[in-house]
């Protein structure tokens, strides 16, 4: 993890709040599978926010998974992206 690593905390809370409501949707003899992807140019700090979380969280999950994804390809898939503040209606 990066000691140097400040901020970001509304993205943070985002990413954990995603993971949260999906935990609730699962069931005791189900366990639930949860993504979350975080988009943006690269230099803007996606990966150290990733660690970040992970570092900040990792007791609440069995596995993690850190995938680099071009946007081209997630455009070829149909992906939506959305931001980490997008409150959908």
């Amino acid at each position: 993890m990066n000691p140097h690593f400040v901020g970001r905390e509304d993205v943070l809370t985002s990413i954990n709040n995603h993971f949260v409501t999906q935990r609730k949707m699962g069931t005791s003899d189900s366990p639930q599978t949860a993504s979350f992807a975080i988009c943006g140019p690269a230099g803007q700090g996606k990966t150290q926010t990733a660690v970040k979380y992970l570092y900040d969280y990792h007791d609440q999950f069995a596995a993690a998974w850190l995938v680099s994804v071009p946007q081209y390809l997630i455009r070829a898939l149909g992906l939506s992206l959305r931001s980490a503040n997008h409150n959908p209606a």
